[in-house]
């Protein structure tokens, strides 16, 4: 997890920017930070059996008649000896769900790549239908942001499509920002670590600051390192 620089070895950090301190002094930032911690504690008590180390995440099911199937367990005779049998089947369900949530959470991460893509697609059909003519590419990502956003929001505004290709770029350059590499060494291995946290367990809170406040996102997450 993000670790907050000591006044005392402040001095080794490099910041990205000059913006960078911004998520360890602003005392909005600080309760978000908090709530991404206990989501992630959250998680792990939820989704692990702590007395044997099992991971009880179990897939989804698919399809509307297998959602609404109701539990065996209240179909067939019930009775105090099935109690064990149900409370680890719950246990079960509730790790699948919080495990469903994280990994949610995640795929939006590449929704800017999917942006990039159709953006890309849209640029091709272009040059194919139109010889020798100029494209606007980055007119061509914002109507791909356009028609994706329409897809997840019923907000039509320019403010809202903004917001989102800003938020989406934020969360992917926070991944890709958060990217181990085996040759870094162990502080910065830790340092990024964190931002995948970041990312797998950020709370409503985090989103919202996030996506109605885009300016430097990323240097205020990244914080003092030596990313660069």
């Amino acid at each position: 997890m993000i670790r907050l620089p000591s006044t005392t070895s402040q001095t080794k950090y490099r910041p990205v920017s000059k913006e960078t301190q911004e998520l360890y002094l602003d005392g909005d930032a600080m309760p978000i930070m908090s709530g991404i911690v206990q989501t992630c504690v959250k998680y792990h008590e939820k989704t692990a059996d702590f007395q044997d180390g099992d991971c009880l995440v179990t897939k989804v099911l698919k399809g509307m008649g297998a959602i609404m199937k109701p539990p065996a367990d209240l179909t067939a005779h019930f009775d105090l000896a099935v109690r064990n049998r149900v409370k680890q089947k719950l246990k079960k369900e509730q790790a699948g769900l919080e495990s469903h949530q994280a990994s949610n959470l995640w795929q939006e991460t590449f929704r800017y790549n999917y942006v990039v893509k159709l953006a890309e697609a849209n640029l091709r059909t272009y040059h194919r239908e139109n010889p020798g003519s100029a494209a606007d590419a980055s007119q061509a990502e914002a109507e791909a942001v356009k028609e994706l956003v329409d897809v997840v929001s019923k907000g039509r505004s320019a403010e809202n499509y903004r917001k989102h290709h800003r938020f989406w770029k934020f969360l992917h350059d926070v991944r890709v920002e958060g990217t181990n590499n085996e040759m870094e060494d162990t502080e910065v291995r830790m340092l990024k670590d964190g931002l995948t946290h970041i990312l797998l367990f950020r709370t409503k809170g985090f989103n919202r600051r996030f996506f109605n406040k885009t300016k430097d996102s990323l240097q205020t997450v990244t914080g003092p390192s030596k990313f660069t």
